[in-house]
């Protein structure tokens, strides 16, 4: 997480139903599930929501397994948003250009920082580690999401 952050962030937990393995990701907002009779019938509101800097980014999945409003492309919803990118350099420059056309100056969104979603298992070249640290210095946060295999080959029943 970013030395940068201004605001507390929580540690959340999710277990992997296939590999039974815990992974644990930064949350920028804090998350509070909520209890007595009334959680068994309301949909809690998303607190903030996931746009994608390029198609395929992985919102979608984010938001079905943390939480928070799935808005694509787009910023349309009033809600802080965080800003979400593979790890290849496609995704890292889609990211660069997101930032530089929209965050620059006065933004007309709320931003809090840059998901970058890893795209392979494997550790980032150092040439892509170089472009990432560059891209991440044009938000204002940033958090990695490592490759979590079941995600990718094991459907949700929804």
């Amino acid at each position: 997480m970013s030395a940068r952050t201004s605001f507390p962030a929580q540690q959340l937990w999710w277990r992997s139903e296939v590999q039974d393995a815990e992974i644990g990701v930064t949350s920028p907002l804090p998350l509070t599930a909520p209890s007595g009779p009334a959680a068994l019938t309301r949909v809690p509101r998303a607190r903030w929501g996931w746009r994608g800097a390029h198609p395929g980014a992985g919102v979608t999945t984010l938001a079905r397994e943390l939480g928070g409003a799935d808005l694509g492309l787009s910023n349309v919803a009033n809600l802080p948003i965080l800003v979400v990118c593979r790890s290849s350099a496609d995704g890292l420059i889609a990211a660069q250009r997101l930032a530089a056309h929209e965050l620059s100056g006065t933004p007309s969104w709320h931003c809090l920082g840059l998901v970058v979603v890893a795209d392979d298992h494997h550790p980032l070249s150092r040439q892509l580690a170089e472009l990432a640290a560059l891209v991440t210095g044009g938000y204002p946060n940033h958090w990695p999401i490592p490759w979590v295999e079941s995600w990718r080959t094991h459907p949700t029943m929804t």
